[in-house]
């Protein structure tokens, strides 16, 4: 099983690393001070706590501690945009569901990867729904909150509640994935590989460039 990062790096969760990573530096793991080498070439040989938060600020690619604090604090304005743009989309599939014209399809078809007819795209719905038709002539209908649902586990959330929850705390200055990506190394079998799962896509690249062989699925599950 993969390990899933969290769904958004937030201050208090890097403070508790950059103390874990201390803790480890003053007990001589060797990883700890390979690790800080990479982020920090000139810490001292003693580092204090504002050495390892300075190299977890340069891990994410920013000059210090403090520009790493303004980047994770939440933007409302951020997040209602892109709850707004999550929304469109489902208003999009809903339209797109009950009535099948050229312009609704087309529509739909800019929020997602697939192309599919409109019948066939009725039926990925129902199925992913659960919903059947009673009859051979009878219709499925559905509402805005099974759309919402639908776009919801699309990009990786559980439900729409979920995909609102983590919207709304996102950091305004932090890039951020649209679906949860995987970083793996393509030197293990397959059964075996351990894949890294995360929305941060500077977290992604930090971990590319410490994976061996890495690869990278921008669909994870």
């Amino acid at each position: 099983m993969g390990y899933e990062f969290p769904r958004r790096r937030n201050l208090d969760s890097l403070k508790k690393e950059a103390k874990r990573w201390l803790q480890e530096l003053r007990a001589n793991v060797a990883d700890a001070h390979a690790r800080l080498a990479r982020a920090l070439p000139n810490a001292s040989g003693k580092p204090t706590l504002r050495d390892v938060q300075l190299a977890l600020a340069h891990e994410h690619r920013f000059t210090g501690w403090t520009a790493l604090k303004r980047a994770l604090t939440p933007d409302p304005s951020a997040s209602a945009r892109t709850l707004e743009q999550y929304d469109a989309m489902a208003h999009a599939l809903l339209e797109a569901y009950r009535t099948g014209t050229p312009e609704a399809m087309e529509e739909h078809y800019r929020h997602t990867w697939h192309r599919r007819a409109w019948q066939g795209m009725r039926i990925y719905v129902q199925l992913d729904l659960g919903k059947h038709p009673t009859g051979p002539n009878d219709d499925v209908d559905i509402t805005l909150d099974d759309a919402r649902y639908l776009i919801a586990i699309e990009h990786g959330f559980e439900n729409w509640e979920a995909l609102s929850g983590f919207v709304s705390v996102m950091p305004g200055r932090l890039p951020m994935t649209t679906k949860p990506v995987r970083v793996r190394s393509l030197d293990t079998p397959t059964e075996s590989r351990p894949a890294a799962i995360t929305r941060d896509w500077q977290a992604a690249l930090r971990l590319l460039g410490r994976t061996s062989s890495p690869a990278l699925d921008a669909k994870a599950k």
